[in-house]
């Protein structure tokens, strides 16, 4: 009964997350979201365990001779809790989607969003560059 138990802390923290509908209404978001592979790493490996999982918890709760113990390894009541923590963390697929982020912390199409910073940094630096030129020649000039 273990995976069930962790199965049934997911389905109430999705409820939590998104409403009604729990584990299939997390994976009904993610599937909506056409570009999450992209933005956010580890989005399609996520998705296919949730599937996987709701899967197994449906065969267990709906099909006679279908238990744990046939169905679940080890590690699969693990993998369940641990995505439970990560939405309380905020650290699951969704969150880092609306947060525009990648998981590891990075912020999604950072590449070009970085490259205009470092553009302009380079700007700055030599408008810094010029004005100080300007102001060593006025202070030279000042002094003859």
């Amino acid at each position: 009964m273990e995976f069930l138990e962790a199965y049934k802390r997911l389905e109430k923290r999705c409820g939590e997350l998104l409403g009604d509908g729990g584990v299939s209404a997390y994976i009904d978001e993610m599937a909506g979201k056409p570009d999450g592979a992209e933005r956010v790493r580890g989005w399609q490996e996520d998705l296919k365990k949730l599937k996987h999982y709701r899967w197994v918890r449906n065969r267990i709760a709906h099909e006679p001779g279908c238990t744990e113990k046939t169905l679940c390894k080890a590690g699969d009541a693990d993998w369940v809790d641990a995505f439970g923590e990560r939405i309380s963390r905020r650290t699951d697929p969704l969150s880092l989607y609306r947060k525009g982020r990648r998981k590891s912390g990075g912020r999604a199409g950072a590449g070009k969003k970085r490259g205009r910073g470092r553009a302009r940094a380079v700007v700055g630096w030599a408008v810094a560059a010029v004005l100080a030129a300007v102001l060593v020649c006025a202070w030279l000039a000042a002094r003859r």
